[in-house]
Protein backbone atom coordinates (compact mmCIF):
# COMPACT_ATOMS: atom_id res chain seq x y z
CA UNK A 1 0.00 0.00 0.00
CA UNK A 2 1.55 3.28 -1.05
CA UNK A 3 1.56 6.34 1.18
CA UNK A 4 1.08 9.92 -0.02
CA UNK A 5 4.37 11.58 -1.05
CA UNK A 6 3.90 14.36 1.51
CA UNK A 7 2.87 12.47 4.62
CA UNK A 8 2.26 14.87 7.49
CA UNK A 9 3.42 14.11 11.01
CA UNK A 10 -0.17 13.87 12.23
CA UNK A 11 -1.05 11.41 9.46
CA UNK A 12 1.99 9.30 10.31
CA UNK A 13 1.00 9.26 13.98
CA UNK A 14 -2.51 8.22 13.01
CA UNK A 15 -1.09 5.42 10.86
CA UNK A 16 1.15 4.18 13.67
CA UNK A 17 -1.76 4.34 16.11
CA UNK A 18 -4.01 2.28 13.86
CA UNK A 19 -1.39 -0.35 13.13
CA UNK A 20 -0.16 -0.63 16.72
CA UNK A 21 2.59 -3.26 17.16
CA UNK A 22 2.06 -4.31 13.56
CA UNK A 23 3.85 -1.12 12.45
CA UNK A 24 7.03 -2.26 14.19
CA UNK A 25 6.71 -5.71 12.64
CA UNK A 26 6.30 -4.30 9.11
CA UNK A 27 9.29 -1.98 9.52
CA UNK A 28 11.34 -4.93 10.75
CA UNK A 29 10.25 -6.99 7.74
CA UNK A 30 11.48 -4.27 5.39
CA UNK A 31 14.77 -3.45 7.13
CA UNK A 32 16.11 -6.73 8.59
CA UNK A 33 16.11 -8.80 5.35
CA UNK A 34 18.10 -6.07 3.60
CA UNK A 35 20.85 -6.69 6.15
CA UNK A 36 20.67 -10.46 6.58
CA UNK A 37 20.44 -11.33 2.87
CA UNK A 38 23.98 -10.24 1.88
CA UNK A 39 25.41 -11.74 5.08
CA UNK A 40 23.82 -15.12 4.32
CA UNK A 41 25.15 -15.14 0.75
CA UNK A 42 28.61 -14.17 2.00
CA UNK A 43 28.60 -17.21 4.33
CA UNK A 44 27.96 -19.78 1.59
CA UNK A 45 31.39 -21.38 2.11
CA UNK A 46 30.95 -22.25 5.80
CA UNK A 47 27.33 -23.24 5.16
CA UNK A 48 28.43 -25.65 2.43
CA UNK A 49 30.95 -27.29 4.77
CA UNK A 50 28.30 -27.64 7.47
CA UNK A 51 25.33 -28.80 5.41
CA UNK A 52 27.11 -31.21 3.07
CA UNK A 53 28.72 -33.08 5.96
CA UNK A 54 25.39 -34.94 6.20
CA UNK A 55 23.48 -33.95 3.02
CA UNK A 56 20.05 -35.42 3.87
CA UNK A 57 19.98 -34.20 7.46
CA UNK A 58 21.54 -30.90 6.42
CA UNK A 59 18.90 -30.24 3.76
CA UNK A 60 16.03 -31.05 6.14
CA UNK A 61 17.48 -28.83 8.87
CA UNK A 62 18.07 -26.01 6.38
CA UNK A 63 14.50 -26.29 5.07
CA UNK A 64 13.05 -25.94 8.58
CA UNK A 65 15.38 -23.14 9.66
CA UNK A 66 14.79 -21.13 6.49
CA UNK A 67 11.04 -21.64 6.75
CA UNK A 68 11.14 -20.07 10.20
CA UNK A 69 13.41 -17.18 9.17
CA UNK A 70 11.63 -16.41 5.88
CA UNK A 71 8.19 -16.89 7.43
CA UNK A 72 9.05 -14.49 10.25
CA UNK A 73 10.49 -11.97 7.79
CA UNK A 74 14.09 -12.19 9.05
CA UNK A 75 15.71 -13.44 5.82
CA UNK A 76 14.80 -12.57 2.20
CA UNK A 77 13.69 -15.36 -0.09
CA UNK A 78 16.37 -14.60 -2.71
CA UNK A 79 19.20 -15.36 -0.28
CA UNK A 80 17.70 -18.73 0.58
CA UNK A 81 17.34 -19.58 -3.12
CA UNK A 82 20.96 -18.68 -3.83
CA UNK A 83 22.29 -20.74 -0.91
CA UNK A 84 20.12 -23.74 -1.83
CA UNK A 85 21.36 -23.73 -5.42
CA UNK A 86 25.00 -23.21 -4.44
CA UNK A 87 25.04 -25.88 -1.71
CA UNK A 88 22.60 -28.54 -2.94
CA UNK A 89 22.52 -27.97 -6.70
CA UNK A 90 19.48 -27.10 -8.78
CA UNK A 91 17.47 -30.33 -8.55
CA UNK A 92 17.70 -30.97 -4.82
CA UNK A 93 18.11 -27.31 -3.94
CA UNK A 94 14.93 -26.31 -5.77
CA UNK A 95 12.91 -28.77 -3.72
CA UNK A 96 14.49 -27.60 -0.48
CA UNK A 97 13.86 -23.93 -1.31
CA UNK A 98 10.24 -24.39 -2.39
CA UNK A 99 9.55 -26.63 0.59
CA UNK A 100 10.84 -23.92 2.91
CA UNK A 101 8.59 -21.32 1.24
CA UNK A 102 5.51 -23.51 1.66
CA UNK A 103 6.29 -24.02 5.34
CA UNK A 104 7.04 -20.28 5.63
CA UNK A 105 3.53 -19.58 4.32
CA UNK A 106 2.05 -21.71 7.10
CA UNK A 107 4.13 -19.84 9.67
CA UNK A 108 3.24 -16.47 8.16
CA UNK A 109 -0.47 -17.22 8.29
CA UNK A 110 -0.23 -18.26 11.94
CA UNK A 111 1.68 -15.08 12.81
CA UNK A 112 -0.55 -12.85 10.70
CA UNK A 113 -3.75 -13.91 12.42
CA UNK A 114 -2.19 -13.26 15.83
CA UNK A 115 -0.31 -10.02 15.14
CA UNK A 116 -2.98 -7.79 13.66
CA UNK A 117 -5.32 -9.10 11.02
CA UNK A 118 -8.03 -6.59 11.98
CA UNK A 119 -5.59 -3.68 11.94
CA UNK A 120 -4.51 -4.53 8.41
CA UNK A 121 -8.14 -4.74 7.32
CA UNK A 122 -8.71 -1.18 8.55
CA UNK A 123 -5.77 0.06 6.50
CA UNK A 124 -6.90 -1.84 3.42
CA UNK A 125 -10.29 -0.16 3.71
CA UNK A 126 -8.62 3.27 3.52
CA UNK A 127 -6.74 2.50 0.30
CA UNK A 128 -8.68 2.38 -2.97
CA UNK A 129 -6.00 0.23 -4.62
CA UNK A 130 -5.82 -2.28 -1.78
CA UNK A 131 -9.61 -2.43 -1.60
CA UNK A 132 -9.74 -3.08 -5.33
CA UNK A 133 -7.30 -5.99 -5.03
CA UNK A 134 -9.21 -7.48 -2.10
CA UNK A 135 -12.48 -7.12 -3.99
CA UNK A 136 -10.96 -8.89 -6.98
CA UNK A 137 -9.79 -11.71 -4.72
CA UNK A 138 -13.11 -12.20 -2.96
CA UNK A 139 -15.66 -11.53 -5.69
CA UNK A 140 -14.30 -13.72 -8.47
CA UNK A 141 -13.85 -17.44 -9.01
CA UNK A 142 -11.18 -19.46 -7.23
CA UNK A 143 -9.30 -19.80 -10.51
CA UNK A 144 -9.13 -16.04 -11.00
CA UNK A 145 -8.24 -15.46 -7.36
CA UNK A 146 -5.48 -18.06 -7.69
CA UNK A 147 -4.10 -16.23 -10.69
CA UNK A 148 -4.11 -12.94 -8.74
CA UNK A 149 -2.25 -14.52 -5.82
CA UNK A 150 0.24 -16.14 -8.20
CA UNK A 151 0.97 -12.84 -9.93
CA UNK A 152 1.25 -11.07 -6.57
CA UNK A 153 3.90 -13.54 -5.43
CA UNK A 154 5.68 -13.12 -8.73
CA UNK A 155 6.13 -9.37 -8.14
CA UNK A 156 8.84 -10.00 -5.54
CA UNK A 157 6.93 -8.35 -2.69
CA UNK A 158 8.65 -9.13 0.67
CA UNK A 159 7.58 -12.64 1.54
CA UNK A 160 6.40 -12.27 5.15
CA UNK A 161 4.63 -8.96 4.52
CA UNK A 162 2.98 -10.46 1.43
CA UNK A 163 1.73 -13.42 3.43
CA UNK A 164 0.22 -11.08 6.01
CA UNK A 165 -1.55 -9.05 3.31
CA UNK A 166 -2.95 -12.17 1.64
CA UNK A 167 -4.25 -13.47 4.96
CA UNK A 168 -5.83 -10.10 5.71
CA UNK A 169 -7.51 -10.04 2.29
CA UNK A 170 -9.28 -13.29 3.12
CA UNK A 171 -7.18 -15.53 0.87
CA UNK A 172 -7.38 -19.14 1.99
CA UNK A 173 -4.22 -20.90 3.13
CA UNK A 174 -4.56 -23.45 0.33
CA UNK A 175 -4.74 -20.73 -2.30
CA UNK A 176 -1.82 -18.89 -0.72
CA UNK A 177 0.33 -22.02 -0.88
CA UNK A 178 -0.60 -22.67 -4.51
CA UNK A 179 0.27 -19.05 -5.30
CA UNK A 180 3.59 -19.41 -3.50
CA UNK A 181 4.58 -22.37 -5.64
CA UNK A 182 3.36 -20.98 -8.97
CA UNK A 183 4.35 -17.36 -8.34
CA UNK A 184 7.76 -17.92 -6.81
CA UNK A 185 8.69 -20.89 -8.98
CA UNK A 186 9.98 -19.01 -12.06
CA UNK A 187 11.88 -16.42 -9.98
CA UNK A 188 13.49 -19.10 -7.81
CA UNK A 189 14.42 -21.21 -10.83
CA UNK A 190 15.97 -18.23 -12.61
CA UNK A 191 18.02 -17.30 -9.53
CA UNK A 192 19.15 -20.90 -9.17
CA UNK A 193 20.20 -21.28 -12.79
CA UNK A 194 22.43 -18.20 -12.53
CA UNK A 195 23.81 -19.38 -9.20
CA UNK A 196 24.55 -22.86 -10.54
CA UNK A 197 26.34 -21.31 -13.51
CA UNK A 198 28.53 -19.22 -11.22
CA UNK A 199 29.28 -22.05 -8.77
CA UNK A 200 30.24 -24.63 -11.40
CA UNK A 201 33.66 -26.18 -10.97
CA UNK A 202 33.35 -26.53 -7.20
CA UNK A 203 33.93 -22.91 -6.25
CA UNK A 204 33.59 -22.73 -2.45
CA UNK A 205 31.94 -19.34 -2.08
CA UNK A 206 31.33 -15.96 -3.71
CA UNK A 207 34.58 -14.53 -2.36
CA UNK A 208 36.60 -17.34 -3.94
CA UNK A 209 34.71 -16.89 -7.20
CA UNK A 210 35.66 -13.21 -7.36
CA UNK A 211 39.28 -13.80 -6.29
CA UNK A 212 40.18 -16.71 -8.54
CA UNK A 213 38.02 -16.18 -11.59
CA UNK A 214 40.01 -16.01 -14.81
CA UNK A 215 37.38 -13.73 -16.32
CA UNK A 216 35.88 -11.36 -13.71
CA UNK A 217 33.98 -9.54 -16.44
CA UNK A 218 32.04 -12.70 -17.27
CA UNK A 219 31.13 -13.10 -13.60
CA UNK A 220 29.84 -9.54 -13.39
CA UNK A 221 27.89 -9.93 -16.63
CA UNK A 222 26.31 -13.16 -15.37
CA UNK A 223 25.21 -11.41 -12.18
CA UNK A 224 23.78 -8.50 -14.14
CA UNK A 225 21.99 -10.85 -16.52
CA UNK A 226 20.40 -12.69 -13.59
CA UNK A 227 19.34 -9.44 -11.97
CA UNK A 228 17.80 -8.18 -15.22
CA UNK A 229 15.90 -11.42 -15.80
CA UNK A 230 14.50 -11.59 -12.25
CA UNK A 231 13.54 -7.90 -12.46
CA UNK A 232 11.85 -8.49 -15.80
CA UNK A 233 9.78 -11.33 -14.33
CA UNK A 234 8.74 -9.04 -11.47
CA UNK A 235 7.72 -6.22 -13.83
CA UNK A 236 5.70 -8.57 -16.03
CA UNK A 237 3.89 -9.92 -12.97
CA UNK A 238 3.15 -6.38 -11.73
CA UNK A 239 1.74 -5.29 -15.08
CA UNK A 240 -0.43 -8.38 -15.37
CA UNK A 241 -1.65 -7.96 -11.79
CA UNK A 242 -2.64 -4.33 -12.43
CA UNK A 243 -4.66 -5.31 -15.52
CA UNK A 244 -6.32 -8.20 -13.74
CA UNK A 245 -7.49 -6.16 -10.74
CA UNK A 246 -8.85 -3.14 -12.65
Amino acid sequence: MSLPPQLSLSALRSLVSKMGPLFVVLVMWLVVPALTGPVLVAKIGPLTDLLLHQPLLGSVCWLVVMALLVGLGLVPAYANSVVCAWVFGIRWGYGVAMGSYLLATLIGYAVGHRVGNRRVELLIGESAQATQVRSALLSHSQRRAGLIVTLFRGTGFPYAAGTLLLASCGVSLRLAMVGAVCGLGPRVLMAMLITAHLSRGGVRDVQALLRHSSDPTAVVLSLLFGLVMVTALSLLAKQALQKLTK
